[in-house]
């Protein structure tokens, strides 16, 4: 048996998921804030998310052990553990989407790191011949 219990079928993963509703996502959000990330998924035994965040209110959010836990605000229902269901588009990532939460897809991009990677950038005109103003300057 996979550790954090038993991998369910995706028909099973599937029906599980969509009885989720936005204000269990919303309880699940609300203690995550209480608690703190690492308290919050050292409870449930969720890792940190590695690239499907969950963006609420301007924080950011482990999309995976958010929705786990949601499952657990539903009446009569337990908190899903990490190896019970998958992450990724095809479940957390559709589920956020159609209860109207904002995924983040990918590395954070903070304005520091916009900027590091806008300064990295080489811009060239026609045969290699460099551009006349760096692409940081046209912002």
């Amino acid at each position: 048996m996979p550790a954090g219990g038993p991998k369910r079928s995706n028909t099973e993963q599937a029906a599980s998921l969509a009885s989720i509703t936005r204000e269990a996502m919303l309880a699940a959000i609300a203690e995550y804030d209480t608690l703190g990330q690492d308290a919050f998924l050292d409870k449930y035994g969720f890792h940190p998310a590695r690239s499907y965040v969950l963006i609420h209110n301007g924080k950011r959010y482990d999309s995976k052990a958010i929705v786990g836990v949601a499952h657990g605000c539903l009446p009569g229902r337990q908190p899903l553990t990490p190896g019970e269901f998958s992450g990724g588009e095809a479940t957390v990532g559709r589920l956020l989407r159609k209860l109207n939460f904002t995924v983040q897809v990918g590395d954070y991009l903070t304005p520091d790191t916009l900027l590091s990677t806008l300064a990295r950038l080489q811009v060239y005109r026609r045969n290699r011949i460099p551009a006349l103003y760096p692409p940081i300057t046209l912002l």
